[in-house]
C-alpha cells in the first residue's frame, strides 16, 4: 500500500521577528522560553489500591518567561521599551513572536498579552572579542497564545533593521569614567544585568494572575584598566584604607559600529569605586597585566541612536 502524501512542507525556522503592539520591531537572534504548562494537584482518598491511591488533575495555569536574544542595535520601539522599564516605570505591551523559514514567509506565531520586562542582561563588551554585541531581554506576559501564522512574507533580507543590527560588536566600544585625569584604556566590561522580579497577584474570577513589578535591581559593574594606566584607580581604592570616601561621580560605555557611528549610550550614576585588584603574577602568563575594577552604582540609564 502506498504510503499517503504529506502536503504540508517541512522547513527549518532560521529568522525570528518580535513585534510589538502589531508593529513590527526587530529581527532577533533567538528566542526561548514562553511554555505553557499547569501544576499537578494530588488528592488521596480511599480507593481501592488496585485502582489507585491518588487522584490526579490538572491545576493553576502557568506562562513561562520569554528570553529574546537580539542586538544592540535593536530598533528604536524596543529600545523605548527598554529604557521605560529602566527607569522604573511598568509598561505593559501586546505583542508576537513570529518564526519564519528560509523564504522569510511566516510559519508560526505566539502571540502574548500584557508583558512586562523582568530583567535586561546586556553583554560584555571586549576589546578581543569580535563577536556581535547582543542583549537578552526576559519578557514576563500576563497571557501567552497560540495563533496561526498570517499569509505573506513578514520579514525580507532587505529589511533595515537585520542590515543595521549587523554593525554592533563586542569590541566597537569605549569607557568614560568621569573624574579621571589623563588617558587611560579600558579593554573589557563583564556583561551586567538590571532586574526587577514579578510579583504573581492573585484574584478571584481570573484564571491568571496578575503580573506586578518588584524593586529595581542595579548592579555592580567590573571594568579592566592595563597597569601602566591605572594609577587613579589604584588610588582611590588604597584611600578607601585611610577612610577617604571618593565623591559619587559617572560613567557611560559609548558603542559604535564598524564605521565608527555611535549608536548608543549606557550611563551608570551615582559611581563608587570600592575595589581595585591587580591580576595574578605568573611566569606562565603572556597576556597583558590588568587592574581589574570594581564600582556600585545608583541608576542606569540607556539610550539608542536611530
Amino acid at each position: 500500500m502506498p504510503s499517503p502524501t504529506v502536503s504540508t512542507p517541512l522547513y527549518s525556522s532560521a529568522q525570528f521577528l518580535l513585534e510589538l503592539d502589531g508593529g513590527k520591531v526587530t529581527t532577533v537572534r533567538s528566542i526561548e522560553g514562553g511554555k505553557i504548562s499547569t501544576e499537578i494537584i494530588t488528592y488521596q482518598n480511599n480507593r481501592k489500591p488496585s485502582e489507585g491511591n491518588y487522584l490526579k488533575q490538572n491545576g493553576k495555569l502557568k506562562y513561562e518567561a520569554i528570553k529574546v536574544v537580539a542586538p544592540m542595535a535593536a530598533s528604536q520601539d524596543m529600545w523605548s521599551w527598554m529604557e521605560t522599564f529602566i527607569k522604573g516605570t511598568c509598561q505593559r505591551r501586546n505583542g508576537a513572536l513570529v518564526a519564519a523559514d528560509h523564504e522569510y514567509k511566516e510559519k508560526a506565531r505566539r502571540t502574548f498579552s500584557d508583558a512586562i520586562i523582568e530583567e535586561i542582561a546586556f553583554p560584555k563588551f571586549d576589546a578581543s572579542d569580535k563577536n556581535p554585541a547582543n542583549v537578552t531581554v526576559t519578557i514576563q506576559p500576563e497571557i501567552l497564545v497560540y495563533e496561526a501564522p498570517k499569509d505573506g512574507a513578514v520579514i525580507s533580507p532587505e529589511d533595515p533593521g537585520m542590515q543595521r543590527a549587523q554593525h554592533v560588536k563586542c569590541c566597537n566600544f569605549k569607557f568614560h569614567f568621569e573624574g579621571a585625569p589623563g588617558e587611560y584604556r579600558v579593554t573589557k566590561v563583564d556583561g551586567f544585568s538590571v532586574k526587577a522580579k514579578t510579583i504573581d497577584y492573585h484574584h478571584a474570577g481570573r484564571l491568571e494572575p496578575l503580573k506586578i513589578p518588584g524593586k529595581l535591581e542595579f548592579p555592580n559593574i567590573t571594568f579592566y584598566v592595563p597597569e601602566p594606566d591605572a594609577a587613579y584607580f589604584i588610588k582611590v581604592a588604597g584611600d578607601l584604607r585611610k577612610g577617604i570616601r571618593p565623591e559619587p561621580t559617572n560613567a557611560w560605555i559609548t558603542y559604535f559600529d564598524s564605521a565608527k557611528q555611535d549608536k548608543g549610550e549606557i550611563k551608570f550614576h551615582g559611581c563608587r569605586i570600592f575595589s581595585a585588584t591587580q591580576d595574578k603574577l605568573d611566569a606562565a602568563n603572556e597576556d597583558v597585566r590588568s587592574v581589574k575594577v570594581e564600582m556600585a552604582v545608583e541608576s542606569v540609564e540607556v539610550s539608542s541612536i536611530g
